[in-house]
Formats: C-alpha cells, sequence, structure tokens
C-alpha cells in the first residue's frame, strides 16, 4: 500500500526525513561563488555556462556543479524546474515522474529515467523542496528519500538511493535567470 498523494495535515511520518530548513543555507552559497574553489576540476568553459567536478568527501561519487546564464524567465525556470506533469515535455529520458504525496511545502517524487541499452533503467524516489527568499532568488532542493517506504522497488530497474540536487536561481536584469546547480549520485548498478 502506496501512501495517499496527499495526507492530513499535521500527519508528518512519511516526510519525516525530507529536506530541513538548514539544508537552504548550502543551496544559497552556490548564488555567493562565481568559482568553486581549488578542489574542483572544470570540465566544460562555454559562453553559455561552466561544469566542474570533484569527489565527494570521503566516497569516490562525483559531485558536479554548473553556472549557467539561461534567457527564461525565472517563473518559467521554475516550473520547468519543478512542475512534474511537464517534465516529459524536456526530458527525453523520463519514462514516468509522478508526485506521489505531499505534506505542506516538501513533495514526495518518483521519476524513472530511461537508460541506453544495455543498461537498465534507473528509478529515483526523492524529496523536493522549493523556497523563494525575500530578495527574489529561488532555492530547489532534492534528496533521496529513505528506503522504499514510498514506492516499492520496480523488477528490472535500478533504484538510485543515493543522491542529491540543490539548485540555486536568481533573476538577472535582462529579465533572464542565473542558474547554479550542484549535483551528488551515488551510481547504483
Amino acid at each position: 500500500v502506496f501512501p495517499s498523494h496527499h495526507t492530513a495535515p499535521g500527519d508528518q511520518h512519511a516526510c519525516d526525513e525530507g529536506i530541513r530548513d538548514s539544508e537552504f543555507a548550502a543551496c544559497q552559497g552556490l548564488l555567493l561563488q562565481d568559482d568553486p574553489g581549488p578542489e574542483w576540476e572544470l570540465l566544460s568553459d562555454k559562453p553559455s555556462g561552466k561544469v566542474w567536478t570533484k569527489k565527494d568527501a570521503g566516497s569516490c561519487t562525483p559531485v558536479y556543479r554548473a553556472h549557467a546564464t539561461m534567457s527564461e524567465s525565472l517563473p518559467q525556470l521554475v516550473e520547468a524546474l519543478t512542475d512534474v506533469s511537464r517534465r516529459k515535455e524536456w526530458d527525453e529520458y523520463c519514462t514516468e515522474i509522478t508526485e506521489m504525496q505531499r505534506i505542506s511545502d516538501t513533495s514526495v517524487i518518483y521519476w524513472r529515467v530511461k537508460f541506453p541499452f544495455p543498461l537498465s533503467d534507473r528509478d529515483y524516489v526523492y524529496y523536493r523542496r522549493t523556497k523563494t527568499l525575500p530578495n527574489g532568488d529561488v532555492l530547489v532542493l532534492s534528496r533521496s528519500a529513505p528506503n522504499n517506504a514510498h514506492k516499492q522497488q520496480v523488477p528490472g530497474v535500478i533504484r538510485v538511493d543515493d543522491f542529491r540536487t540543490r539548485c540555486a536561481l536568481r533573476p538577472t536584469p535582462s529579465g533572464g535567470v542565473e542558474y547554479r546547480m550542484e549535483y551528488r549520485e551515488e551510481q547504483a548498478g
């Protein structure tokens, strides 16, 4: 039995491990650095943006950071990042995505991704929370939900149990968006 799409007010047991307010500080910090630091290796440097990588502390898992400026408006980009009903419009590898539950301002999302043969598809069950700051910046945090409490594993699909995404978006004077993202995923399979 899966949790219902919406949970009654006060019943927050399903998201006890959800995204806490304190986790937004690291996300907001992405907007404070133009260069992430010497421990990061620059992978791509193009006029449209930059991508860096480093190994996560205490593991061999790579962490990626991207900085870009986009011409879309802030509301358009936030909608593209958070509206699960539209994800398939721009993500050709998304085979399924559903908001399974929403508790207050935290969503529990199931996302299945097509991988090329001979690799198995991957799926994710994750928490996502968005916060708009008083200055207009928008922070979007996603991270894996613990265990399989929200969605049973699908046979033949590899569950990614450990990942995190931090996105920080700031409107630019020209009406576009400064986009900063940090992504970490423990590859499964």
